[in-house]
């Protein structure tokens, strides 16, 4: 039995073990990593070795480089992680994302995901400020019970707060017409309902959030959970 636990747990950590138990664990890993100041320095120093294909589209400090992908600076560790595992195991796709998870081993992901999500997010403008309120208002009718007042989202669902407004058109444009489907996730529905206007407005008000209330999706806010 004993030998059962260690070959498990070798095979956790070499990148083999999938499913939600194999999940749980890393996240467990994560979080008593954040909560240890030496190894958290350690593993930060790690994540920031690792980024170098990230960077190329996610930029280095997580602030993106072009407006149709997302930011990744400031994003929940835990929420980071997990996208690592989906696109990893084939659980989500992505034709870049998918080559490049399978490439890294657990404590990459655990190192990166902690990387980006100590960076702070820069603030970004929308193309059209006069569609911020009408954001707002659809902002805290339709989003607001999963991913917060302030778009922060939690462990399990993203910060959306300064997100590029591109990638927020082309990501609720992609759900509202099953263009992206998730398991997982409650957008397959939501966003069904979305006309263009409103979700024009939506990305505007998204992006013009203020990016201070989510600098900071890392160590600090998992280990304070």
């Amino acid at each position: 039995m004993r030998t059962l636990i260690v070959l498990a747990t070798l095979l956790l950590f070499t990148g083999v073990v999938r499913g939600e138990d194999g999940i749980h664990a890393l996240l467990a890993r994560l979080k008593s990593t954040a909560e240890d100041p030496v190894a958290l320095e350690r593993t930060l120093k790690r994540g920031e070795g690792r980024i170098i294909l990230c960077s190329h589209c996610h930029g280095h400090d997580g602030n993106s480089l072009r407006d149709h992908v997302p930011n990744l600076a400031g994003q929940n560790a835990e929420y980071l992680l997990r996208q690592f595992e989906y696109f990893g195991s084939g659980k989500r796709k992505n034709f870049v994302m998918t080559r490049l998870a399978a490439t890294l081993d657990p404590e990459d992901r655990i190192a990166i995901a902690l990387w980006y999500g100590s960076q702070k997010v820069r603030p970004r403008a929308p193309s059209d400020p006069s569609l911020i309120e009408q954001g707002r208002r659809h902002f805290q009718a339709i989003c607001f019970s999963c991913h917060g007042r302030d778009g922060l989202g939690h462990a399990a669902l993203p910060r959306l707060a300064n997100q590029p407004e591109q990638y927020v058109i082309n990501t609720l444009t992609a759900y509202r017409n099953g263009e992206r489907q998730r398991p997982e996730s409650p957008m397959n529905g939501v966003a069904t309902r979305l006309k263009d206007e409103e979700i024009r407005a939506l990305a505007a008000y998204i992006t013009s959030m203020n990016p201070e209330l989510a600098a900071d999706g890392g160590a600090s806010r998992i280990a304070n959970r």
